[in-house]
């Protein structure tokens, strides 16, 4: 059973958007993906329909600030040398006018690496560093 569930999240990971954006061909991702950064705390991306994605983190600030996630719209272009992914249109007005400025990079069959950096902060990464968070899907 685990394996089929894994399968299905694999194509839904591979499987190509039925959309451009301004020519550039797109990817979705589907179901709940789950990381550790480099001081150890965790944080998991669940993405949902073909434009929406919910990022929880387990630290208490942002448990208590968003009980139910950060609710945002996401796309991912495909790319060279990486994918490129944002996250913008945030459900808090804190978060107005920010976009989330990524790279992506399918590891293997369950697993993505991603590194970003907020709009405000400055530019999207040109390549990974030591910041980079590897994410696992989380089997049903």
């Amino acid at each position: 059973m685990r394996r089929i569930q894994v399968m299905i999240a694999v194509a839904a990971l591979l499987m190509y958007a039925d959309k451009m954006v301004a020519g550039t061909e797109v990817v979705t991702l589907s179901g709940e993906w789950r990381g550790v950064a480099p001081d150890e705390t965790v944080m998991s991306y669940t993405f949902e329909e073909p434009d929406k994605v919910v990022w929880r983190v387990e630290e208490e600030g942002f448990r208590q600030a968003f009980p139910d996630g950060l609710t945002a719209k996401y796309v991912i272009r495909k790319g060279e040398p990486f994918m490129e992914i944002d996250m913008y249109d945030f459900e808090h007005p804190n978060f107005e006018g920010i976009r989330f400025l990524g790279i992506l990079e399918i590891v293997d069959d369950l697993t993505f690496k991603m590194e970003g950096t907020p709009s405000h902060e400055g530019d999207r990464p040109e390549t990974f560093s030591e910041e980079a968070i590897v994410f696992t899907v989380v089997a049903e």
